[in-house]
């Protein structure tokens, strides 16, 4: 069985895509789990409109970020169904498009093994970064799968093998893993990761415990970077935004997340030198780089 794992707040009208989504895809291989983080839009009454044995919701007190509605997922379908350490758990977020057949293309065999699905920019179908394969710990430099914005890689679909393996981290879109994982390496870090970096330092856990982290070319999952946090290097921000970014939960340029992320995630010489080195990567990629291709694509396009 599959149960997914889905942490809401607000976006209704991308909730109810998803929905339908699942509605159509269902064949009894699968069980939903929506966790409403009390959205203060109409997202609560429509989950509590629905009538499907396979949709499964619940609603916070309104203090979670992602990872820990995760959790609460996890332990939601802990407690109510007779969980097999070999049942798979797929992290999901409303804002996903899936593929035609996503369900039934899903390894189900991956023993050993965290999946990721490649993940494409539902506006011009480029590669987003969807795993790293590390080239220097010490320099903190690596390679991003994918061939949008922050990565160089445009050969994902030409490669002969529909599952590659062998890299370092994984994005949390679309990861699956067999739920004798959590019971080997514990749950997602909602403590040092509330919203961004849980899936990472998940991820290279798992590693750390002997499994492979993959990534699915065959299964892919459509989105709009452009609509998920206060994120600098998709997002047209101000100045002030811009700065703000830095410091804040909701983005992926959180310094405070990134410098935790290489405490969890790096061997312990490279400390040193990544740190300063990342945090001058994420202002190089804040204040110059971004707002530069933005301008050059805004040419292209006039």
């Amino acid at each position: 069985m599959i149960y997914i794992l889905i942490p809401l707040y607000n976006r209704c009208s991308q909730t109810k895509k998803l929905v339908s989504q699942l509605i159509d895809q269902h064949n009894n291989n699968f069980i939903a789990i929506f966790r409403d983080d009390l959205s203060t839009d109409d997202t609560w009454k429509y989950l509590t409109s629905l009538d499907y044995s396979f949709i499964h919701y619940m609603q916070s007190d309104g203090d979670e970020f992602w990872t820990k509605s995760i959790n609460n997922c996890i332990k939601y379908v802990e407690n109510s169904f007779n969980l097999q350490d070999d049942d798979l758990l797929l992290l999901l977020d409303n804002d996903n498009t899936l593929g035609d057949n996503f369900f039934k293309k899903i390894d189900k065999s991956n023993a050993k093994r965290v999946i990721t699905t490649v993940s494409i920019d539902v506006k011009d179908d480029t590669i987003l970064p969807t795993a790293t394969k590390m080239k220097s710990y010490f320099l903190g430099l690596s390679e991003k799968y994918g061939n949008g914005i922050m990565g160089g890689r445009d050969f994902i679909f030409n490669h002969p093998k529909e599952i590659i393996c062998g890299f370092d981290m994984l994005v949390g879109r679309g990861m699956h893993f067999q739920y004798g994982l959590v019971k080997k390496i514990g749950y997602l870090d909602e403590t040092s990761f509330p919203q961004y970096g849980s899936d990472t330092e998940f991820s290279c856990r798992a590693k750390r415990a002997g499994y492979r982290l993959c990534i699915d070319l065959n299964n892919p999952i459509y989105v709009d970077p452009t609509d998920t946090g206060l994120n600098p290097i998709f997002r047209r921000l101000s100045f002030t935004d811009s700065v703000k970014s830095l410091f804040s939960i909701r983005s992926s340029s959180h310094i405070p997340m990134r410098i935790r992320s290489i405490f969890k995630t790096y061997p312990a010489y490279s400390w040193i030198s990544a740190i300063p080195l990342t945090i001058l990567k994420i202002l190089f990629l804040t204040f110059f780089y971004s707002p530069l291709m933005r301008r050059k694509n805004s040419s292209k396009q006039n």
